[in-house]
């Protein structure tokens, strides 16, 4: 059972159908901060980034400059 502001945010995104029916979400984020830094790592700008809704997977484009170079994200640990 869900609390009422959860369920009045998706009445309001679409409706109960329409989120139990979605496979994946999609959205365009940027990455950056002092962990990148520390690590030596590049941050993302403007990327895209792909979640399955059922299963614990999702994929960040593009990586760098190459527009077909991706990251692959996935979690199996039990909840």
């Amino acid at each position: 059972m869900i609390n009422s502001i959860a369920a009045n945010a998706i009445k309001a995104y679409g409706g109960e159908q329409l989120w139990n029916n979605i496979k994946s979400i999609e959205a365009e984020v940027s990455f950056n901060g002092l962990a990148f830094t520390l690590k030596r790592r590049p941050s993302f700008k403007r990327v895209k980034i792909e979640m399955e809704v059922e299963r614990p997977f999702s994929k960040i484009t593009p990586i760098g400059k190459n527009p077909d170079r991706h990251i692959v994200l996935c979690s199996l640990h039990d909840t």
